[in-house]
C-alpha cells in the first residue's frame, strides 16, 4: 500500500468526486477547509473550476461558500 500525498489531485478520493460531480451525483460538497480537498492552492482552484462547470458548490466550515474570487484569491 502507498501513501498519496494529499498535495496531489491524483488521490483516488478526490479523482472520485470530480467524477462524481460532473455526473450530477450532487449539489454540494461540504469540507472542514479548501486545504482538505488539496494542498495545492493551482489544484484548489482546478477543484472548483470543475465544481463550478458541475453547479456544484463547495462549502466550508472555515471559509463559507467558496466563490471564485476566494478560489482565485487562493491560487495565487
Amino acid at each position: 500500500m502507498h501513501a498519496i500525498s494529499g498535495a496531489s489531485l491524483l488521490r483516488a478520493g478526490v479523482q472520485a468526486l470530480i467524477t462524481d460531480a460532473l455526473r450530477g451525483r450532487f449539489q454540494v460538497v461540504l469540507a472542514e477547509a479548501m486545504d482538505r480537498l488539496s494542498r495545492d492552492q493551482e489544484d484548489i482552484a482546478g477543484v472548483f473550476k470543475r465544481m463550478a462547470y458541475a453547479n456544484v458548490k463547495i462549502v466550508t466550515l472555515s471559509e463559507g461558500e467558496v466563490t471564485h474570487c476566494m478560489s482565485a484569491s487562493r491560487a495565487g
